[in-house]
């Protein structure tokens, strides 16, 4: 399809500065985005309640238990949330658990008006909500756009993401003053309810042609007993995605103990009163610039790295980013070359990464989004955490390593998950140029041959027909040269917007000029067709 930024809505002329985007298309981007932001608002104010509880209840000394705790728990309730996917009319399943991760936080508020002390039992269930919040909402996005269109869109919807948990972090520090940490808990169910219009005005708001293929089967006995656990252990697609995010995880758990090492032995050097104070500053100083940075990286790189480069390279840059900073930590061992490497880190995985592991599902099946998605970013996501606690507890109690050695095994880890990038980038390229996924444009009409006027500035429109693309959801860029390969005169230039020539030759020339068009689609497959520009003088 060819798009003319005239038939655009003022928000889709907006969200066209940083992706491609189709007429239509504009509403469900909206309420996906309002989805989005609310989601990780409701999400951050139970964060910050269960920092409060966990500090205050003195649970502190049980947090290194909780990724263990979390990571068993997960396998009991994968096969409770594939009861959950098959129940009828699971068409917005997201909806039933936004609902149960709302109404979840209610008894731990009760508890805690009956003076029960919630800290632990709360840390563990944020925790895990924390992992279904951003899994659940992603694999409803998947499941609402094709393949072609989620790879456009999903880097601007993910804005909502980054806004919402920057500003739901602000909105908990303003509250908490107010109402207080068991107030946040009520506050934030309330955000997860807010949402359950929004993901049906979501759905209906997606043009039929951006919606995905049908693809579903049925499950068998080990997917009705294990859930998604079944679905990743049986595909290697999966496998290497599941992998991917155990190598991530494990391996920037283990670089943020490297930087909590380095702050801890820098506030060693101040006055024992001052320590807390420095040390809190510092670590929220990293926290804004990790969330101002992913929200920058999301609005202004992950779409046009994704459109130029696709995603087949866009899923290893963060890797490589990964082996440079631990690099620049070997090189230069700082504690403001720690602190900015991982905060590189954190910002291109939340960003960039991020979106690349919810394309990479695009071309999967329904069973596949949501349930082998929910497995692999809960309990393979926490797994990661837990051979990082493991890595630490060998590496410090058992092996005496210091900075050196923990960065040069998170290089091993980089280089290992570089490598699983590399991969999944080749079998999603694979996948995504399947006859059902991807073909080439086509010509369509013919566009005129048109004759001008040398002095006489004049358009000459491109009919919207003159390239056709089978692929759902694609969309056909435009550009314009002589047909011998040259650049076009001055005078004569494609206006990327309208999709019209624009000539104003100059007085008393005379000229044949063969225009070649050439339509490109989202993969970089290309068509084109030749008219001629006449130039006559009278």
């Amino acid at each position: 399809m060819i798009i003319n930024e005239s038939e655009l809505s003022p928000f889709e002329k907006l969200v066209s500065l940083f992706t491609r985007i189709r007429p239509g298309e504009g509403r469900s981007v909206a309420w996906l985005l309002l989805h989005a932001f609310l989601l990780m608002c409701a999400y951050y104010l139970s964060r910050t309640a269960r920092e409060t509880f966990i500090i205050t209840e003195g649970s502190a000394a049980l947090r290194s238990y909780a990724s263990g705790i979390q990571a068993a728990l997960l396998i009991f309730l994968l096969p409770l949330y594939g009861v959950l996917f098959r129940l009828p009319d699971r068409s917005l399943i997201i909806q039933r658990v936004n609902l149960i991760l709302g109404l979840s936080l209610i008894p731990f508020y009760i508890a805690h008006q009956m003076s029960l002390h919630i800290g632990f039992p709360l840390f563990i269930w944020s925790g895990i909500l924390a992992v279904m919040v951003t899994s659940q909402f992603w694999a409803f996005a998947t499941d609402l756009f094709n393949l072609k269109t989620g790879q456009r869109l999903f880097a601007v919807i993910g804005i909502g993401i980054s806004l919402g948990a920057l500003c739901g972090a602000l909105l908990a520090k303003n509250l908490i003053e107010h109402i207080g940490a068991d107030g946040l808990l009520l506050a934030s169910a309330a955000f997860f309810l807010s949402t359950m219009p929004l993901s049906r005005l979501s759905s209906n708001a997606v043009p039929d042609a951006n919606r995905p293929l049908s693809l579903e089967h049925k499950p068998d006995a080990a997917e009705k007993i294990f859930g998604g656990l079944a679905l990743v252990i049986r595909d290697p697609y999966l496998i290497v995605i599941a992998a991917l995010v155990v190598l991530l995880n494990w391996s920037e758990a283990t670089g943020e103990y490297i930087l909590n090492d380095y702050i801890k032995t820098a506030s060693m050097a101040l006055p024992v009163q001052d320590r807390e104070g420095w040390v809190g500053a510092f670590q929220a100083n990293i926290m804004f610039w990790v969330t101002l940075l992913s929200a920058t990286f999301q609005l202004m790189l992950v779409s046009r790295i994704i459109i130029k480069f696709g995603v087949r390279v866009a899923v290893v840059i963060t890797p490589v980013i990964f082996i440079l900073g631990y690099m620049a930590m070997a090189t230069i061992p700082l504690l403001l070359v720690v602190q900015w490497a991982v905060i590189a880190i954190k910002s291109l995985d939340y960003s960039l990464l991020n979106t690349c592991r919810n394309v990479l599902l695009l071309p999967a099946d329904r069973a596949v989004k949501y349930e082998g998605k929910t497995a692999i970013d809960t309990l393979f996501f926490r797994f990661g955490d837990l051979l990082s606690a493991f890595t630490v507890l060998v590496g410090v109690e058992f092996l005496g390593w210091g900075h050196d050695r923990f960065i040069l095994f998170n290089i091993f880890l980089s280089l290992i998950m570089l490598g699983a990038a590399v991969l999944i980038g080749k079998a999603y390229a694979r996948k995504a140029a399947l006859p059902a996924f991807n073909s080439a444009p086509t010509v369509g009409s013919r566009i005129p041959n048109a004759t001008v006027t040398a002095g006489i500035k004049s358009h000459h429109p491109i009919p919207r027909d003159a390239f056709l693309d089978a692929d759902a959801g694609d969309v056909l860029t435009l550009h314009a040269r002589q047909e011998s390969g040259a650049a076009l005169p001055h005078w004569v230039r494609l206006n990327p917007y309208q999709h019209i020539i624009e000539a104003h030759p100059p007085p008393g020339h005379r000229e044949t000029l063969y225009i070649r068009i050439v339509a490109t689609d989202y993969d970089g497959l290309i068509v084109s067709q030749t008219f001629e520009l006449i130039i006559v003088d009278e």
